[in-house]
């Protein structure tokens, strides 16, 4: 793979459950060192969101996988079950699962007072505008109609990415139109795939610096949210569908984009890797979900974050992204 490729990471959100995808990164960056250098865009949704712009911003994969590792349990912590009844009767009738503090408090020991701008490559970030009720993508102001994101403190952007209906708190912060609101981004594309290929499409392809592009898209592990036949009419709707519908809509949507994608190599040239979510057993779903952190959830995502490395490290696509770094300057 030349360097006028340009190439592009991709992570998807889902919780907790992005300690898979760091796992995966972090054997990369043992094989092939720091990974923000072979890539010319860097996407994520949700705590997709959280590991792009590390990534990004040259945190070290170890320590974005300590950062899940710590701060998880602490996030979405894990109570006794009578607290966790009373949690989930509150959930329902109140507010949410959880507050954001503890997250806030771990962003700020990762990216300090960073913005946007200090980024090493390019970011794109997908959140949702509650206050204008449309999607917005953060991003690196790399072109001159994009001005607005390069001051924007990373800490709030990854706020806004992963702020989860009915697990974290709306985020609000000053933007360039006031006060607004924000919501997770995977409500729109879990998958941000689709995302970073139209940015290049849009402002890279066919101007001559880039014969075309490859993409490479991480997974996190699905939870293969299934339902018995019946259960659904056996439930009431509100509760039934509170803390599964999230969850259910993520895995959907990134699994539709994935979908698209192949589509649309049908018509445009370019290279594209998804790394799968393994499957799991019966067993093991028990204890994955975007907000179970607890001891045995932990040690199976990065189970199955090394595995699902060994399963692709020999693939000869994977290879070509670290042949030669991306040579290019960030906005």
């Amino acid at each position: 793979m030349n360097q006028k490729k340009y190439k592009i990471l991709s992570v998807d959100g889902g919780g907790i459950k992005g300690l898979y995808s760091a796992i995966f990164l972090e054997r990369l960056e043992d094989q092939y060192g720091p990974l923000w250098p072979y890539f010319n865009l860097v996407c994520g949704t949700s705590t997709g969101g959280i590991i792009a712009l590390a990534i990004a911003s040259g945190v070290p994969a170890k320590t974005i996988v300590q950062f899940y590792k710590e701060a998880g349990p602490k996030i979405f912590h894990y109570k006794s079950s009578f607290a966790h009844s009373l949690r989930r009767f509150k959930h329902v009738v109140a507010t949410t699962k959880y507050d954001n503090k503890e997250l806030k408090r771990a962003l700020e020991q990762v990216f300090e007072d960073r913005t946007i701008g200090d980024c090493h490559t390019n970011v794109l970030i997908p959140s949702v505008n509650m206050t204008k009720g449309r999607i917005r993508i953060f991003k690196s102001d790399h072109a001159p109609d994009l001005t607005k994101d390069n001051q924007k403190r990373i800490v709030d952007v990854a706020l806004a990415t992963s702020a989860a209906p009915m697990f974290l708190p709306i985020a609000s912060f000053e933007t360039e139109d006031g006060l607004e609101e924000f919501v997770d981004g995977g409500l729109a594309a879990n998958n941000p795939s689709l995302f970073g290929l139209q940015e290049y499409l849009g402002y890279y392809k066919d101007k001559g610096k880039y014969e075309d592009f490859a993409l490479l898209s991480l997974s996190t592990l699905h939870d293969n949210l299934k339902f018995e036949l019946g259960e659904m009419k056996r439930r009431p709707p509100f509760i039934k569908w509170k803390d599964k519908l999230f969850s259910l809509m993520m895995d959907t949507q990134s699994v539709a984009a994935h979908y698209h994608i192949l589509y649309l190599l049908k018509s445009i040239n370019g290279d594209y890797l998804r790394i799968r979510s393994l499957e799991l057993t019966k067993e093991e779903k028990k204890h994955i979900d975007l907000d179970k952190a607890y001891p045995r959830a932990l040690s199976i995502l990065i189970e199955k974050g090394e595995k699902v490395y060994e399963e692709y490290k020999h693939d000869p696509l994977l290879k070509k992204f670290f042949m030669t770094e991306s040579k290019e300057e960030p906005a």
